[in-house]
């Protein structure tokens, strides 16, 4: 007899064998392991921005080529370490590739001291929010 706690079970492990059926809907069923993007003080000319990431994956989990649009964004290098040098994909995935669309932004009161905020949107968002700071007034 199938209960539905049987057919649930069956269900997740179909689903969590097969992550190319999730994949192109479901970016994070290829990552084994991301850095977030954070924000530190040199973006502070680059936000707000937003960057779509696109990530083919390669042999052993990881990253076989980046694309970044726009191309020319100042967070290039911040974003291509976090997406490929740290990043590690799910070897299932190879061949595939995932997209995120990454964006900073400025959010609150200004405060003396920048906090910082990073939120993951279902299926393929990641919101980097930072407070502005306060003027320095001498």
């Amino acid at each position: 007899m199938i209960t539905g706690w049987n057919l649930l079970s069956a269900l997740c492990l179909c689903l969590a064998g097969t992550p190319s059926l999730l994949s192109a809907e479901q970016p994070f069923a290829c990552v084994d392991e991301l850095t977030m993007p954070r924000f530190n003080g040199v973006m502070i000319r680059a936000v707000p921005a937003a960057v779509q990431v696109s990530v083919t994956i390669g042999g052993e989990g990881k990253s076989q080529s980046i694309s970044l649009s726009p191309r020319d964004t100042p967070l290039r290098l911040e974003l291509l370490d976090d997406f490929g040098t740290k990043a590690l994909y799910s070897k299932d995935c190879e061949g595939k590739t995932v997209v995120f669309m990454v964006r900073y932004t400025y959010h609150g009161e200004p405060t003396d001291h920048p906090l910082r905020d990073t939120i993951f949107r279902s299926p393929n968002e990641i919101l980097v929010l930072c407070r502005p700071l306060k003027p320095i007034l001498n």
